[in-house]
């Protein structure tokens, strides 16, 4: 036995100098071979064969290159992760080919876009600020940041719990860091996310991208999940921006908090209507740092329609299908799904007696449902209908497909408001 393991010992040394590639996963208990052409079909084939012979765990190293075949998208691999269709002969995207180029569609003016420019800004005059990614630096917009702040930017790889944890060791450091992550891959980091921040209070910034209907993206990336597991964690202020303008604002305010700020925002553009407020949406800050958290968009007595981020501007247009039928809506747009100004909302419902919760995010355990227990203590007469994704399971579609199919386009609003009135 001792002559037995000191020739596998000198196997395995003999193997590690040769490769050099593998001795991480020899170490771990792996046979390693490779690494070897993806694309050259025959000779895959034969490894594959090859290592099927063998005993034991065995990591059969392939290397591939993103979009091979297609030049447009072995230029922009990035770009071309997930697209909208496209014509296959020039790379654009759009009805009949009428669009920009998908490498150029996504350098449009975009929610993403707005927050990593804004973030450059802040930076360029704050030292302090440094961003993470988890291998997603152009899809959460912070190319920009990476190239004129390489020693402040961190790309962890896929693995957003090492990015929630490593943001908190910064921030108890003394910095601000920025975790720019999609929703549907933050719930890998709950566990740290509620320990290592919420319960330490650390002044991190969640940028949470893709928060809601993902359209193309497909059924893994809908982000509909996050919001139900946020509400509930201590110290966590939650906002949800109405416009590209509001999510900078919103930006600004979290870089300066004392504690963990998360900000979710949905992929693509923003409402393309101007979402002014009417009427300041609370009476007095409650500091010099505190922040708008809801904003009334339109004034009205017969119901309201209390719309969490992205839903305001549907929200809005439902209230203009109403007002064509003489139906006036009070249209909260609601900022801050945490805390929330329960005030603004108190008042407004004990107005109209009606209220209409509008999210793009599951129900069940969703904004409206935290909200209700309150409201109804203090307005047991009310009446409320809870308007979101109703289904766990999204399939890949449009954005406007997705939101049609779950009731949630302006009409769709509007019509609900309209039978919650008969029946009421």
């Amino acid at each position: 036995k001792p002559l037995y393991r000191a020739i596998q010992l000198l196997k395995r040394l003999t193997r590690q100098l040769l490769i050099g590639h593998g001795v991480l996963f020899e170490q771990l208990g792996f046979r390693y071979y490779g690494p070897v052409d993806g694309h050259d079909l025959p000779s895959l084939q034969n490894h594959l064969q090859a290592v099927q012979r063998i005993q034991g765990p065995i990591l059969l190293h392939v290397l591939t290159q993103k979009g091979r075949g297609y030049r447009y998208a072995e230029e922009s691999p990035d770009l071309y992760h997930g697209v909208a269709p496209f014509v296959v002969e020039n790379g654009i995207a759009g009805h009949n080919g009428a669009a920009a180029p998908v490498g150029r569609q996504e350098e449009c003016a975009s929610i993403s876009q707005a927050f990593g420019s804004r973030l450059v800004e802040l930076a360029a005059h704050n030292p302090r600020i440094c961003a993470i990614s988890a291998a997603m630096t152009v899809g959460t917009g912070l190319t920009g940041f990476a190239e004129a702040f390489p020693q402040r930017f961190f790309d962890v790889g896929i693995a957003e719990q090492h990015a929630v944890t490593l943001a908190a060791g910064l921030a108890a450091g003394g910095l601000r860091p920025v975790v720019a992550l999609y929703s549907t891959f933050l719930q890998r980091a709950l566990d740290q996310l509620l320990h290592d921040i919420c319960l330490q209070n650390l002044p991190v910034v969640l940028a949470i991208d893709r928060a809601g209907v993902v359209g193309e993206d497909g059924e893994t990336h809908q982000g509909i999940y996050d919001l139900g597991f946020l509400m509930s964690l201590p110290a966590l202020e939650i906002f949800c921006p109405i416009s590209c303008d509001n999510l900078t604002e919103i930006l600004d305010y979290a870089i300066k908090a004392d504690h963990p700020v998360a900000i979710r925002y949905p992929r693509g553009k923003s409402w393309p209507r101007q979402l002014t407020a009417v009427t300041t949406g609370s009476a007095k800050p409650a500091s010099a740092t505190d922040f708008e958290r809801i904003r009334r968009l339109r004034q009205g007595h017969h119901i309201t329609i209390a719309a969490l981020g992205s839903m305001a501007g549907p929200a809005l247009a439902a209230a203009d299908l109403l007002a064509e039928q003489g139906i006036t809506a009070d249209v909260l747009a609601v900022i801050c799904a945490k805390p929330l100004d329960f005030e603004t909302l108190r008042d407004s419902v004990s107005q109209t007696g009606h209220v209409l919760f509008v999210e793009e995010a599951l129900i069940e355990g969703g904004f409206g449902q935290h909200a209700l227990p309150d409201l109804l203590a203090d307005l047991p007469a009310m009446h409320f209908r809870l308007a979101g994704i109703s289904s766990q399971l999204l399939c890949q579609g449009t954005r406007d497909q997705l939101l049609s199919e779950q009731k949630l386009m302006p009409a769709d609003l509007a019509q609900l408001a309209i039978n919650m009135l008969k029946n009421n």
